[in-house]
């Protein structure tokens, strides 16, 4: 994108550009935008595109709910699994959430043996799988913590990344890039 510009006219949000002989503009979706600039100041849960809502009574240990069908990643479906998590310590193979068949396909999210919450993802297949951020630096999980994790896949550009307690996961001092790629058929 070349030259690009930002301009509001009459409430509405269009961002410009040009490349060579071409111009294009594009508006933005006031929402968005909007959203982006309060996100500091809301304290409220976003609610569109809500497929589950669960208290923390209805999602202890052993607790069961119907899956909600997903749209397909390949047809420009995602998801974000949004919840908060305490963990008494960090041993690899505690399952935090996992609607996977009884062949292995669908969605799971548990500790690893690197300390990091991993997601697994399986259309029967193929499979796919990314873990947050190693370490201890902001963003990492902690042990008698209540923290704020969430794990987006989205089919746009097939990747997956992890937020926790508000920190995009960039790979910290461990990896070059925090996103992980997903098939689309995943």
């Amino acid at each position: 994108m070349s030259y690009p510009d930002f301009i509001e006219s009459d409430g509405r949000y269009f961002i410009t550009e040009t490349q060579k002989s071409v111009a294009r503009v594009h508006e933005i979706d006031r929402s968005l935008l909007e959203g982006l600039w309060k996100q500091f100041e809301s304290g409220e849960v976003a609610r569109g595109g809500l497929a589950v809502d669960l208290v923390a009574k209805d999602c202890g240990p052993g607790s069961t709910l119907p899956m909600p069908k997903l749209r397909r990643l390949d047809q420009g479906g995602g998801f974000s699994l949004d919840l908060w998590v305490r963990f008494d310590e960090l041993s690899p193979g505690q399952t935090v959430f996992d609607a996977r068949d009884e062949n292995g396909k669908g969605i799971a999210l548990m500790t690893s043996d690197r300390f990091t919450l991993k997601i697994l993802l399986s259309d029967g297949q193929s499979s796919a799988e990314w873990d947050s951020d190693p370490g201890t630096h902001q963003g990492t999980l902690k042990v008698n913590a209540l923290q704020h994790v969430v794990v987006t896949v989205d089919g746009g550009p097939k990747i997956v990344t992890f937020i926790i307690d508000g920190a995009l996961n960039d790979g910290g001092p461990v990896r070059q890039y925090g996103w992980g790629r997903v098939s689309s058929r995943t």
